[in-house]
């Protein structure tokens, strides 16, 4: 940070590239609606707070190619000036926890919990199983989660249980130790893909293989059954809260039904061969990130003051 004609400019980059500078501001800060009028007239009364934050003068990389240009920190922070900190200090809202339910077009975020239940029959959003919970760990102030295995298909690339000589066991076992070395699995939804350990490689081709009878390739050319044969990613943090990374979301390029009402029916059926993109990536030395693409159709409940993440597979909109 560097003062500049008695104003305060700062500069942030990120590992992948990415950078931005901007202006420190103080101004009032509320979270509404795209209806102008009602979000001044029925949120800023109750909502607004006095927030310190950047006016970005430059961006590079992702942010001036992405449809996002910006970036609004939630992480754990202990600075009581940090977003979710600030909109608790002013009574804006009663708890230090989020939530946000994605898809590929957007999403909710909800602040103080989550707004999400089960259907009523009118909700645009909803629960489609129970939430269900499971501890932070580590203090870097990051989402890290403890997994306990991880199954791609029917098939357990961590277990090395369920091995049938001791190399496939040694394997697994590696496997299991890597998505737990460094900084854990992490949630992080400002990260576009999902990235795995390279230890994950193996396990997750041979599983791949098994499903499809083909190999697994970053980009090619798949049939609409191909891609129904495809296996879903399915992660099971301590003690059994689990998350389900399907084809639908970890694959590019597939066509969406902007009318559906259901899971079911958001892909759309294709004809001939059509080229798909796989948006999983076995690169991390230690630990894994999981993306945005890895909680689409997810009600996922950061809960800061509990220390813990709740996970409900959830339908959240179409839009």
């Amino acid at each position: 940070m560097q003062e500049k004609d008695q104003s305060c400019v700062f500069h942030q980059k990120y590992l992948e590239g990415s950078s931005w500078t901007a202006m420190e501001f103080e101004d009032f800060l509320w979270l509404g609606t795209w209806d102008q009028q009602e979000t001044i007239e029925e949120y800023m009364p109750y909502l607004a707070i006095p927030f310190t934050f950047g006016c970005q003068t430059s961006v590079t990389g992702h942010f001036a190619k992405q449809y996002a240009n910006g970036i609004l920190g939630m992480a754990r922070s202990l600075d009581e000036n940090a977003f979710l900190n600030a909109m608790v200090k002013s009574n804006a809202i009663e708890r230090a926890a989020f939530a946000t339910c994605l898809t590929r077009m957007g999403g909710t975020l909800s602040l103080g919990g989550s707004g999400l239940a089960r259907n009523d029959g009118g909700a645009r959003q909803y629960h489609l199983e129970p939430m269900t919970f499971t501890n932070i760990i580590q203090d870097h102030g990051l989402y890290s989660l403890k997994v306990n295995k991880v199954l791609v298909g029917d098939f357990c690339i961590t277990c090395a249980e369920d091995a049938t000589n001791d190399k496939e066991r040694i394997a697994r076992r590696a496997t299991l130790l890597a998505f737990r070395a460094g900084k854990g699995v992490l949630l992080d939804s400002g990260t576009t893909d999902t990235f795995l350990p390279k230890q994950a490689h193996r396990g997750l081709g041979k599983a791949w293989r098994a499903a499809t009878g083909l190999s697994m390739q970053e980009t090619r050319v798949y049939t609409y059954g191909q891609f129904r044969s495809m296996p879903d990613i399915r992660m099971v943090f301590h003690p059994n809260t689990t998350i389900v990374i399907p084809p639908s979301s970890y694959m590019d390029g597939v066509p969406r039904d902007l009318n559906a009402t259901t899971l079911e029916e958001e892909v759309k059926r294709w004809a001939g061969s059509r080229k798909l993109t796989m948006r999983v990536y076995c690169e991390e030395p230690k630990g894994a990130v999981l993306g945005a693409n890895a909680m689409y159709h997810y009600d996922v409940l950061y809960d800061l003051q509990d220390k813990r993440i709740g996970l409900a597979r959830s339908f959240c909109g179409n839009q």
